[in-house]
Protein backbone atom coordinates (compact mmCIF):
# COMPACT_ATOMS: atom_id res chain seq x y z
CA UNK A 1 0.00 0.00 0.00
CA UNK A 2 1.39 3.40 -0.92
CA UNK A 3 0.98 6.71 0.89
CA UNK A 4 0.77 10.23 -0.47
CA UNK A 5 3.30 12.45 1.29
CA UNK A 6 3.57 16.23 1.02
CA UNK A 7 6.97 17.64 2.04
CA UNK A 8 7.42 21.40 2.14
CA UNK A 9 10.43 23.42 3.24
CA UNK A 10 12.21 26.78 3.12
CA UNK A 11 9.35 29.13 3.91
CA UNK A 12 11.69 31.53 5.77
CA UNK A 13 8.86 33.25 7.65
CA UNK A 14 8.57 36.26 7.99
CA UNK A 15 10.53 36.93 4.78
CA UNK A 16 8.40 34.51 2.78
CA UNK A 17 6.40 35.01 -0.39
CA UNK A 18 2.73 35.06 0.57
CA UNK A 19 1.70 34.11 -2.99
CA UNK A 20 4.10 31.14 -2.97
CA UNK A 21 2.68 29.95 0.37
CA UNK A 22 -0.89 30.26 -0.94
CA UNK A 23 0.01 28.33 -4.10
CA UNK A 24 1.71 25.59 -2.09
CA UNK A 25 -1.35 25.30 0.16
CA UNK A 26 -3.64 25.00 -2.89
CA UNK A 27 -1.43 22.30 -4.40
CA UNK A 28 -1.41 20.51 -1.04
CA UNK A 29 -5.22 20.59 -0.86
CA UNK A 30 -5.53 19.24 -4.42
CA UNK A 31 -2.91 16.56 -3.74
CA UNK A 32 -4.76 15.43 -0.59
CA UNK A 33 -1.77 13.80 1.15
CA UNK A 34 -1.94 11.13 3.83
CA UNK A 35 1.00 12.77 5.59
CA UNK A 36 2.34 16.36 5.65
CA UNK A 37 5.95 16.98 6.61
CA UNK A 38 7.51 20.37 7.27
CA UNK A 39 11.23 20.44 6.59
CA UNK A 40 13.96 22.88 7.43
CA UNK A 41 13.91 26.67 7.35
CA UNK A 42 10.27 27.24 8.21
CA UNK A 43 11.42 30.25 10.17
CA UNK A 44 14.14 32.69 9.18
CA UNK A 45 15.43 33.18 12.77
CA UNK A 46 16.66 36.68 11.89
CA UNK A 47 17.61 37.44 15.51
CA UNK A 48 19.79 34.31 15.75
CA UNK A 49 21.28 34.42 12.27
CA UNK A 50 24.97 34.99 11.69
CA UNK A 51 24.25 36.17 8.14
CA UNK A 52 24.20 39.82 7.10
CA UNK A 53 21.62 41.92 8.94
CA UNK A 54 20.96 44.24 6.00
CA UNK A 55 18.51 46.93 7.20
CA UNK A 56 16.90 47.00 3.73
CA UNK A 57 15.78 43.41 4.26
CA UNK A 58 12.71 44.46 6.17
CA UNK A 59 11.31 45.04 9.59
CA UNK A 60 13.23 43.35 12.37
CA UNK A 61 11.01 40.99 14.35
CA UNK A 62 11.69 39.24 17.62
CA UNK A 63 12.21 35.50 17.67
CA UNK A 64 8.79 35.06 19.31
CA UNK A 65 7.17 37.18 16.55
CA UNK A 66 8.65 34.86 13.91
CA UNK A 67 7.43 31.73 15.72
CA UNK A 68 3.90 33.12 16.00
CA UNK A 69 3.82 34.09 12.32
CA UNK A 70 4.95 30.62 11.26
CA UNK A 71 2.32 28.89 13.40
CA UNK A 72 -0.53 30.53 11.49
CA UNK A 73 0.70 29.34 8.07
Amino acid sequence: MSSRVLFHTDQHVPYHSESAIQLAMKIGQDFDPDLRITGSDGLDFFQLSTFSKNPLRGKELSLQDEIELWQVL
